[in-house]
């Protein structure tokens, strides 16, 4: 109908008479099929480029209020072991929000709710692998498509001995590789004079921790504050995840990352300094 109606799309047709679209064109329809979903008429659409229309849904994104929403209906999807829509759902949210507010509206909450979940026994192992692994995956896209060339500082991260969750270390590395930092993972439960052999190995600028809210606060604190006195002068410990909520700190050479949205704000302060 919108072929006859509006000329567009123009499908290319086999001996069999079957419709042949391009990649431009099923994006294009994408974007329309959205917003006529949300109740625009689909006569003024057509006569929109691709960047209006990206606009247009990006300024009716739901708001902060209605993320808890999103959280909610991507952590049934993953109960219900169904990877390819949370994919599709996580590339529709940046695609609308750009990247800086989709790390802070919902991948910070999304952490948080399945954390939670995974905690109360609402979420088991294998879901929370399925977010991970979307998340990876929708990120990694994100990081593949930016031109940024890879720069200091150079970042290691890890997770402290006995903490198993590597979750926030995967979406690190993926907003890292986005923003041009070059990073090196060790992976979970790392000992810390494995960290201080790679930190002084690799010439590292920041060493990044993940910690989630399960990891006991008072060994949070122990790890914390003794692999601070194990780096170099000029280096810099990032802590982060949610179990640094209980983790205060004003030492020198410590900076509480709190939040997803901060990482890109304490990169370029770092940079700055480093002029």
């Amino acid at each position: 109908m919108w072929e006859r109606r509006y000329g567009f799309p123009s499908p290319r047709r086999s001996m069999q008479g079957e419709r042949a679209y391009s990649a431009a064109e099923a994006h294009k329809l994408g974007l329309i099929r959205r917003l006529v979903d949300r109740g625009h008429r689909p006569h003024r659409l057509f006569s929109m480029d691709v960047e209006q229309l990206a606009d247009l849904i990006a300024l009716e994104a739901p708001r902060p209020a209605a993320r808890l929403a999103i959280c909610d209906e991507i952590l049934e999807l993953a109960r219900r072991c169904r990877a390819n829509d949370i994919r599709g759902q996580l590339r529709h949210l940046l695609f609308a929000l750009g990247l800086e507010r989709f790390v802070g509206e919902v991948v910070s909450p999304l952490m948080e709710a399945v954390g939670s979940d995974w905690e109360h026994g609402s979420l088991d192992v294998s879901g929370e692998h399925l977010v991970t692994e979307a998340l990876q995956c929708v990120l990694r896209e994100a990081a593949e498509g930016n031109s940024a060339i890879k720069a200091r500082p150079a970042v290691l991260l890890a997770t402290p001995s006995g903490e198993r969750h590597g979750l926030g270390l995967l979406i690190l590395d993926m907003i890292l590789a986005y923003h041009g930092a070059e990073s090196v993972s060790l992976g979970v439960d790392v000992p810390l004079a494995s960290i201080a052999e790679a930190v002084a190995a690799n010439q590292m600028d920041i060493v990044a921790l993940s910690i989630s809210s399960a990891y006991p606060s008072d060994r949070a604190r122990s790890f914390v504050a003794e692999l601070s006195t194990m780096l170099p002068p000029k280096g810099v410990l990032w802590v982060g995840g949610a179990g640094t909520r209980r983790l205060s700190t004003d030492q020198r050479g410590i900076v509480v990352v709190q939040g997803f949205e901060n990482v890109a704000p304490q990169l370029g302060a770092w940079r700055q300094n480093a002029c």
